[in-house]
């Protein structure tokens, strides 16, 4: 799959650790080749977001991102603390 990067994602992502961004690099590849792979934990987030369905996947214990699927594609949303991403969509 195609991932896509939102402008919120590249921000966060630049502000990464370097230890994270090396591990955040190699689960984004994973992510694009088989979103049900089990490191990943991929779930819908819960919550109402009008039309919108959100995921999460996991970076490690910390650390996580969302995403949406469109089309062919995963749009990468946000990317940090797992509490920070939780919180905005």
């Amino acid at each position: 799959m195609k991932l896509l990067l939102s402008a919120s994602f590249k921000k966060d992502f630049q502000k990464l650790p370097p230890s994270v961004k090396k591990k955040a690099e190699r689960q984004l590849k994973t992510l694009s080749l088989n979103l049900s792979y089990p490191s990943l934990r991929v779930k819908k987030m819960k919550g109402e977001f009008g039309k919108l369905q959100f995921w999460e996947a996991r970076i490690d214990q910390f650390w996580r991102l969302s995403f949406q699927k469109v089309g062919d594609g995963i749009r990468l949303c946000r990317i940090g603390p797992h509490d920070r991403v939780l919180k905005s969509r």
